[in-house]
């Protein structure tokens, strides 16, 4: 909980920074732009996952990622996703059937987001954004699997124009797999493993930031 609060107050403080920056500079304002490109890197949280006889905590990590955007019109976008990071997950046993154990997971999300710009043609520009996709873990354990999961996530964040054709990124997004009944996440050979029930198994909190570049 501690390091959610340090994040949220550092995201904070760094968007603060960002707009006094914007105030002091030459304004550009943003051109017309059919499609935008968005490197980014930030840190993720994670959240606890309840599974059969335990439960797993993920460190949190760095991440990095992009973006592309394509106009729809004025104030809207279609955007397509992609978010990498690689951390360290550890199951906790409540049970004396299982031991604890520690691994290494790599987990990538692909989304396609609509995107909402609150004012597209101000210096400061802040949107929301909501997508849909999905997200591919590997899981480094010997009876542990890579397996694929539907995933959702709601964003929001604001663009602060650099230039004509630049951009400064800043963004907050809550990333959530979805496991429907029948299913798993970190299914094990043998059909044993790291069982969830259906529904949303865990949450992770992803800030970041980067430049976009219009085209």
């Amino acid at each position: 909980m501690k390091s959610i609060q340090r994040i949220v107050i550092l995201t904070a403080c760094l968007m603060h920074f960002a707009l006094l920056a914007a105030e002091a500079q030459v304004y550009y304002a943003p051109k017309e732009r059919s499609v935008e490109i968005t490197p980014y890197a930030g840190y993720m949280l994670n959240t606890n996952m309840t599974v059969a006889y335990g439960y797993v905590n993920t460190r949190d990590n760095p991440a990095f990622g992009g973006t592309i955007a394509f106009d729809v019109q004025r104030g809207m976008q279609v955007e397509l996703q992609y978010l990498y990071h690689s951390t360290t997950s550890d199951f906790i046993s409540q049970s004396g059937r299982y031991d604890d154990f520690g691994f290494d997971v790599t987990m990538q999300y692909f989304m396609l987001n609509f995107v909402r710009e609150i004012k597209p043609m101000a210096k400061v520009n802040p949107y929301v954004s909501v997508g849909g996709g999905a997200v591919w873990a590997q899981p480094k354990y010997a009876s542990l699997e890579s397996v694929w999961r539907a995933a959702m996530q709601l964003g929001g964040g604001a663009k602060i124009s650099l230039s004509e054709k630049i951009a400064l990124k800043l963004q907050g997004q809550v990333l959530f797999p979805l496991v429907f009944y029948g299913g798993g996440f970190y299914v094990g050979t043998g059909g044993a493993g790291l069982g969830v029930s259906a529904g949303i198994p865990f949450a992770e909190f992803n800030f970041s930031g980067g430049l976009s570049f219009s085209l």
